[in-house]
């Protein structure tokens, strides 16, 4: 079978089914796993390269109230892979192709291929869409296989959760209120999937939309909100961008809660957060880590996650880097300022932003001197 995947989350899907040796064609944004790069991109980015932040939300609203392309499809190479499946999505025109334009584009080329689109609003809709894949693909039984792990490890987080949660914080207080920023200039709160992970991970989310798409919101209002976690997990960025973008929070919300108790994190949001594959559960055990403070056992499957001496020492090295942190970076200067119009709402901007490497660790705290 030849396999085309027009978004990252599905080229991730593909390879945990163990199907990347008939993967032939990606997208520009199709980073994970590491030998995904070695595949021909067929789907490219429509917006200018290296924009700022600002800019880069500027051209995307422009592009969407145009009805402007943001992204190129390689007809040429697609006719010449001539895919048996092919993997979009119609969840929001942002992130990636929608499935209207890939069969109009199918059309032209005379291609018979079948087109898979994958549309999750929650955690339990992203496992529906793996299940999906799988049977297309021809692979069910695999599918089932790492389902099963996947819930297994969601149950396993839960249940660390409850009782963490009651050893922190007690049987009776209210959930830690937890921001999660998936864009910072402007701000915008999460949707979709991303408030059913912090619900679980044992947080109240505040200013998310669950199950829809993220909205912008002001610096003010996120200051009323008054959050006691914020995670800053900004699409299309790893941690070491996210990491720099999360001091500029930091600045905005040093009154607030999370500001004042060093409670503002950054985290590598292609990898754990805003891509609806199988590492949004790496990315619910690392939430439940940072919320409740919660331990899990992981389940190995296949190459899906790594072993449990590799989370071991993940772990230790964010309680060694979590130490290290507060000593080193100071609060940046400046007072607080509004920024943005809203509120607003738009689709999920996992799209076309400008990629960066990250590094090796999942998330990073960003506080200051106590």
């Amino acid at each position: 079978m030849r396999i085309v995947s027009l978004l990252p989350s599905a080229t991730e899907i593909v390879y945990a089914l163990g199907l990347g040796d008939q993967l032939e064609g990606r997208t520009f944004e199709c980073d994970y796993p590491p030998e995904a790069q070695q595949k021909p991109i067929v789907s490219s980015s429509g917006l200018p390269e290296n924009l700022l932040l600002g800019e880069i939300d500027d051209a995307v609203r422009a592009a969407t109230a145009g009805e402007t392309p943001l992204y190129r499809l390689d007809e040429a190479r697609i006719a010449q892979i001539q895919p048996d499946l092919i993997l979009t999505q119609d969840l929001c025109r942002v992130c990636a192709v929608p499935s209207g334009d890939v069969e109009e584009a199918l059309g032209r080329l005379g291609c018979r291929a079948e087109v898979v689109s994958l549309d999750p609003h929650s955690l339990d809709d992203v496992m529906i869409d793996i299940q999906n894949v799988g049977r297309a693909a021809g692979v069910d039984a695999r599918a089932d296989l790492l389902l099963d792990s996947l819930r297994a490890r969601m149950a396993a987080v839960e249940a660390s959760v409850s009782l963490a949660s009651v050893a922190r914080f007690g049987a009776d207080a209210d959930p830690p209120r937890v921001l999660v920023l998936e864009w910072v200039d402007p701000p915008w709160g999460a949707g979709h999937w991303i408030p059913d992970m912090v619900e679980r991970a044992g947080g109240e989310l505040v200013l998310g939309h669950k199950g829809g798409h993220a909205e912008v919101t002001m610096w003010d209002a996120v200051r009323e909100e008054a959050p006691t976690i914020v995670v800053v997990a900004p699409c299309g960025y790893h941690l070491a961008e996210a990491t720099e973008q999360a001091r500029a929070v930091l600045a905005e919300l040093a009154t607030t809660p999370a500001g004042r108790h060093n409670q503002v994190w950054a985290i590598d949001a292609d990898a754990y957060l805003v891509r609806p594959g199988p590492r949004l559960v790496d990315g619910l055990e690392l939430l439940a880590w940072i919320i409740a403070g919660a331990e899990w056992t992981r389940t190995f499957i296949n190459s899906v996650v790594t072993d449990q001496a590799e989370h071991t020492r993940v772990r230790d090295e964010l309680r060694t880097t979590r130490a290290a942190q507060k000593r080193r970076l100071v609060r940046p200067p400046g007072p607080a300022r509004p920024r943005g119009q809203g509120p607003r709402t738009r689709h999920r901007s996992s799209g076309p932003r400008a990629r960066r490497r990250g590094c090796g660790s999942r998330a990073m705290p960003v506080g200051a001197p106590r």
